[in-house]
């Protein structure tokens, strides 16, 4: 099944801030809540479709990592990497051990001593 974009269930901008998508969310959430509509199945999909949304795009790290991957990505989801940051770091890691060298070192910092060896 393919999921609709969080940004598109929400009816915001991908630019939104937090508060905006939260304003958003309980704007849907008041229309469609299974209390407000007992016994309506599309309602309560729809609800529970805004409410996963929100969820994604009102935490900065799940947001950022949808902003990126998107939907079941084979990185988004239980791959560890919780940040952009993190695969830039796994790929400093994985540079480093092949070929000996840190593109995150900064330029004119001495190395610190015992920085060249790696204990896995």
């Amino acid at each position: 099944m393919h999921k609709r974009d969080y940004y598109e269930i929400l009816g915001v901008e991908r630019t939104s801030t937090v508060r905006e998508i939260k304003k958003a969310y309980h704007k849907l959430a008041m229309i469609c809540h299974p209390d407000k509509n007992p016994g309506d199945l599309a309602s309560e999909q729809q609800f529970k479709e805004i409410s996963e949304a929100y969820q994604i795009l009102s935490c900065e790290s799940q947001r950022e990592r949808y902003d990126v991957f998107g939907h079941g990505d084979r990185f988004s989801e239980g791959s560890g990497f919780e940040t952009v940051e993190d695969i830039f770091n796994q790929f400093n890691d994985a540079m480093n051990g092949v070929f000996g060298f840190n593109f995150h070192e900064d330029v004119g910092q001495e190395a610190r001593p015992g920085s060249d060896i790696r204990h896995d």
